[in-house]
């Protein structure tokens, strides 16, 4: 049930606009940081990159800046911006860089084709995997759960107050990029995507199931 995604790069076009400052829900605004392209140490200036809201992008762009910084002279701005609040930060020029980009089509049509503010800079050499996970209780006592096709033999165990009559599929943070639901629906499985809100609820639901031989799925 696993398969795998690129992770790769957009680096902004300079431009001297400003855009209409917009509220990511992590509390970060574009338009509030108007740090500009140059002025800063080194030959390199500011570079302003953005970090979306989950542990393997955070690890990511904190080998980045630290290069940039070490290595290149800049002086780095890290911004935490949900994905699509990210992007807007292309235009306005107050984005320099997005480490990772999870399927949004219409976001590279817009800034990269279309607009021209972005330019995709290829992979970074990391290989994203996105599955579904049990706990190993679960795995160890009915591993003929991990084939997909039995899913539905369990699923009312996975069923909670969110989920209603079906099986609970727990996925992270709402502005995540998943197939979760089209999956559902093209395997016929009788199960619901619900949300925990943020990467760290999805984690400690998993480590909360894993302690007290509790049922989820995500």
């Amino acid at each position: 049930m696993a398969q795998r995604a690129r992770r790769w790069r957009s680096g902004a076009a300079a431009t001297a606009a400003l855009g209409l400052a917009l509220t990511a829900c992590s509390g970060a605004k574009v338009g509030e940081d108007n740090a500009g392209a140059g002025g800063g140490p080194g030959e390199c200036g500011t570079f302003n990159l953005a970090v979306s809201p989950w542990v393997g992008y955070e690890a990511n762009a904190a080998v980045i800046a630290h290069v940039a910084e070490k290595e290149l002279g800049c002086n780095v701005v890290q911004k935490d911006l949900k994905a699509e609040i990210g992007w807007q930060g292309f235009e306005s020029g107050e984005v320099d860089a997005i480490v990772e980009n999870w399927g949004h089509d219409d976001l590279k049509k817009k800034y990269i084709t279309e607009q021209k503010t972005a330019v995709n800079l290829g992979p970074t050499g990391n290989k994203g995997i996105i599955g579904w996970y049990i706990p190993p209780w679960i795995a160890k006592q009915y591993p003929d759960i991990t084939d997909w096709r039995n899913l539905d033999k369990y699923a009312a165990k996975f069923k909670t107050s969110e989920s209603g009559s079906k099986g609970q599929l727990l996925d992270g943070d709402p502005s995540y990029q998943t197939n979760d639901e089209a999956l559902v629906k093209n395997l016929k499985l009788d199960f619901k995507v619900v949300y925990a809100g943020s990467e760290t609820a999805l984690l400690q639901a998993f480590r909360d199931a894993e302690k007290n031989k509790k049922w989820v799925i995500g």
